[in-house]
C-alpha cells in the first residue's frame, strides 16, 4: 500500500515520471528492441565494425609512432601526439560515414514493412497512437547505432591519453555523428512511408542527402563564381552558415582545428552544437510529417482500404422491404381503407465497366519479361517529378560551369563530372543487385518461383538482366555526358571506348555479387551492407589497408607492398576514369591522334593508347571473372533454405 500524505504525492509524482519515457515510445519500442536482440546479423555486424575497426586503428598506430632509435625524448613524445591525433580524427570520420550509410540501410524498410504486411492498420486497434509507431521504430533503430558508436568510446579513451587531442573533440564529434544519424533516419522513414520497395527508399534518401549537403552548396559556390563577386571576405557569411547547417563540413572544419590551431580566425565564427541543433530540428520537422503520414495511412487500412489512397465509396445497393407477416390467428377482413403501395424503389446506377486492357503475351523468358517491365515505383506521376526535378538540377548544374569564363575546357571539370556519375552509378547498381531476389523473398513469391520449372541458370540470367535493366538510366549519364562533349569538340572518341570497359566490368562484379548475397540471406538490410561492403572494401578498403601496411613494415618489405598498393589503386573504376577523363579532354588533347595520347598510372607507370586500353580490359576482365564466380555460387546454393 502506498504511504499516504507527501511521501505518497512524490513517490506517485517519481513513478509517472519513471513512466513517461515508456508512454511516449509506447511498447513498439519493446517490441523491436526484442525482435533485434535476437537477430543474429546485429551481432554480426558489431563484430565485423569491431575488427575494421581495430585493424584499421592497429595499422595507423604502427604507422605513426616509427621513430629513429637516435631519436631524443621529445622527438618521440611529439611523434605519440601525431599518432593520437591521426588514429583520433580517423576514427571519427570511420564512424560518422560508417554510421550514416548503415542508418540509411536499416531504416529503409521501417515502415514499408509494416504497410507491405497489411499490420499498420492492426496498430490502429490498439491504444497505440502514430507518434508511438514513429519513434518507437526510430529509436529502436537508433539505439543499435548508439551501441556501434559507443563500442568505440574505449578505444578513443585509451588514443586520447596520448595527447594532442582534446576531450571536445570526442565529445562534438560522436554528437555530430548521432544528430545527423537522426536526421537521416527521419528522412529514410519518410520515404519509407512513402514507397514500398527497399531500394527506392535508399536511393532517395541518399539522393536528397547528397543534394542538401553536395549539390546544393555546390549550386551556390558555382552562381557565386559565374556572378563574380570579387573578394574572398565576400563568402564569410556563405561559410558561417555552412559550417552551422552542414554536418560534413562542420565536422571537417572540427578536424582542421584540431591540427591546425590557427584555423578558427580563417572560420570565423563557428559553434559546433549549433549543426546538432539544426540537424534535431531538421529531423523534428521530418519526423512530424511522418507522423501525420503513418496515422492517415493506418486510419486507411483499418477502414478497408487496398493501398495508400483513399478507399473507395461502396456501391449503393437497393434494400428490399421487409416482408409482411401473416397473424397466425384465424383471417380476419380487410379494412375498410386501402392501404397505399409504398413507392417503387430506384434501381441502382450502373457501375461503369472499364476498359479491357490489352493481353500481354509473354515471349522468350518469363524471368527477363518479367524484368524488363518491373517499374521503380507505381506511382508514375511521382518518378516523372523526381527525374523531372533531377534533371533540372543537373541542367542548372551544365549552365552555371558553362557561365564561368573556360569552365568546360578544363580537362579536370570533365573529370569531376564523370567521376561523381561513377559514384552514383556505382551506389545505384549495389543496392538494385542486391535487393533483385530479397524483394521476391520478402513478398514470399521466391519458393512460387523455385517451384516452376525453369532452371536454376535461367533464374539467374534473368535477374541479371533485370539488374542491368534497372541500372542503364543512370549509367546513361556518364554517356550521354561523354557524346555531348565529343560533339562539341572537347572530348576524344577513344574516351567513349574506354568508359564502357570499365563500367561493364564492374556491373558484372556488383550484379554477381548481388545475386549472391540474395541466395544467401533472406533480409534486403544484409544484403545491401554486404554488397556496399564488397565494392568499398574491392575498391577503397584494399588500397588503404596496404597503404597503411607499407608504412608500419620494415624498410625491406616496404618497397614491395607500395608497388602492390600501386596496383590496387589502378583498379579501381572512379580512379581509371578520372584518369582517362583528364588526358582525353579539353580542346587539345581532344583533337590528338590516337598515337599521341599518354596516360600515367600509379602502377603501370607511362601508357599509350594500346597499353592503356589493354590495362582497362584486364581489370574489366578480372571484375567480369570475379563477378561470374559468385554468380556460380550463388547458382550451386540457389535450393538451399539456410536463411
Amino acid at each position: 500500500m502506498a504511504p499516504a500524505g507527501p511521501i505518497g504525492q512524490l513517490v506517485a509524482l517519481a513513478g509517472a515520471v519513471g513512466a513517461l519515457p515508456a508512454r511516449l515510445v509506447g511498447p513498439i519500442f519493446t517490441k523491436e528492441l526484442r525482435v533485434s536482440s535476437r537477430r543474429r546479423r546485429n551481432y554480426v555486424l558489431r563484430g565485423v565494425y569491431l575488427a575494421i575497426l581495430t585493424t584499421f586503428v592497429t595499422l595507423v598506430w604502427l604507422g605513426a609512432v616509427k621513430w629513429s632509435t637516435h631519436g631524443s625524448h621529445a622527438y618521440r613524445i611529439a611523434h605519440l601526439e601525431r599518432a593520437g591525433r591521426t588514429i583520433i580524427s580517423c576514427v571519427v570520420w570511420f564512424q560518422f560515414v560508417a554510421v550514416l550509410l548503415v542508418t540509411v540501410i536499416m531504416l529503409s524498410t521501417s515502415i514499408s514493412e509494416e504497410i507491405y504486411h497489411r499490420t499498420l492498420g492492426v496498430l490502429m486497434t490498439t491504444p497505440i497512437n502514430s507518434f508511438q509507431v514513429v519513434i518507437g521504430k526510430l529509436l529502436s533503430k537508433m539505439l543499435q547505432l548508439v551501441v556501434l558508436l559507443a563500442m568505440s568510446l574505449p578505444l578513443l579513451a585509451v588514443v586520447r591519453v596520448l595527447g594532442g587531442v582534446p576531450w571536445y573533440y570526442v565529445v562534438s564529434g560522436l554528437c555530430i555523428t548521432l544528430t545527423t544519424g537522426i536526421f537521416f533516419a527521419s528522412v529514410t522513414m519518410f520515404f519509407s512511408i512513402l514507397f514500398r520497395r527497399a531500394f527506392v527508399s535508399i536511393l532517395l534518401s541518399l539522393g536528397a542527402m547528397g543534394l542538401l549537403y553536395l549539390g546544393l552548396p555546390l549550386i551556390v559556390a558555382l552562381a557565386l563564381a559565374a556572378a563574380d563577386v570579387g573578394s574572398p571576405s565576400n563568402f564569410q557569411p556563405l561559410l558561417t552558415l555552412l559550417l552551422h547547417y552542414n554536418p560534413f563540413v562542420a565536422l571537417s572544419a572540427h578536424t582542421v582545428m584540431v591540427f591546425e590551431p590557427r584555423a578558427p580566425a580563417a572560420l570565423g565564427v563557428f559553434y559546433w552544437w549549433g549543426n546538432c541543433l539544426v540537424s534535431l530540428g531538421l529531423s523534428a520537422g521530418v519526423l512530424a510529417a511522418c507522423v501525420a503520414m503513418v496515422r492517415r495511412v493506418a486510419l486507411r487500412q483499418a477502414g478497408g482500404a487496398a493501398g495508400a489512397g483513399p478507399s473507395p465509396a461502396p456501391a449503393p445497393t437497393a434494400v428490399a422491404p421487409p416482408p409482411v407477416l401473416a397473424p397466425a390467428g384465424p383471417a380476419e377482413p380487410p379494412p375498410a381503407a386501402a392501404v397505399p403501395a409504398p413507392p417503387p424503389i430506384a434501381p441502382p446506377p450502373p457501375r461503369p465497366v472499364p476498359a479491357k486492357a490489352a493481353i500481354r503475351r509473354v515471349t522468350g523468358s518469363p524471368i527477363i519479361w518479367r524484368e524488363l517491365r518491373a517499374r521503380w515505383m507505381r506511382r508514375k506521376l511521382l518518378l516523372w517529378i523526381l527525374l523531372g526535378v533531377g534533371l533540372a538540377l543537373l541542367v542548372l548544374v551544365y549552365g552555371l560551369v558553362a557561365s564561368i569564363d573556360n569552365g568546360f575546357e578544363e580537362n579536370e571539370v570533365h573529370a569531376v563530372f564523370l567521376c561523381a556519375f561513377m559514384v552514383l552509378g556505382i551506389l545505384t547498381t549495389c543496392v538494385l543487385a542486391a535487393t533483385s531476389i530479397t524483394s521476391e523473398k520478402e513478398a514470399n513469391s521466391w519458393e512460387i518461383l523455385l517451384c516452376t520449372t525453369l532452371s536454376d541458370r535461367h533464374i539467374l540470367l534473368g535477374k541479371a538482366v533485370g539488374i542491368a535493366r534497372r541500372c542503364l538510366p543512370v549509367w546513361l549519364l556518364p554517356v550521354a555526358h561523354v557524346l555531348l562533349f565529343m560533339a562539341l569538340g572537347l572530348a576524344h572518341v577513344v574516351l567513349l571506348g574506354h568508359l564502357l570497359i570499365v563500367v561493364t566490368g564492374l556491373v558484372a562484379l556488383l550484379a554477381g555479387t548481388g545475386l549472391y548475397f540474395g541466395v544467401r540471406f533472406r533480409r534486403t538490410t544484409t544484403t545491401v551492407i554486404l554488397n556496399l561492403t564488397v565494392a568499398l572494401g574491392l575498391w577503397a578498403g584494399l588500397p588503404l589497408l596496404s597503404a597503411l601496411a607499407s608504412e608500419a613494415l620494415p624498410r625491406g618489405l616496404r618497397n614491395e607492398v607500395r608497388n602492390l598498393t600501386e596496383y590496387l589503386v589502378d583498379i579501381n573504376p572512379v580512379y581509371q576514369v578520372g584518369l582517362v577523363t583528364e588526358q582525353a579532354t579539353g580542346p587539345k588533347r581532344a583533337t590528338r591522334g590516337p598515337a599521341n595520347l599518354r596516360y600515367y598510372w600509379e602502377g603501370a607507370g607511362r601508357c599509350d593508347l594500346a597499353e592503356t586500353t589493354l590495362y582497362l580490359l584486364l581489370c574489366a576482365g578480372a571484375h567480369l571473372g570475379l563477378g561470374t564466380l559468385f554468380a556460380w555460387r550463388a547458382q550451386r546454393r540457389l535450393r538451399r533454405r539456410r536463411y
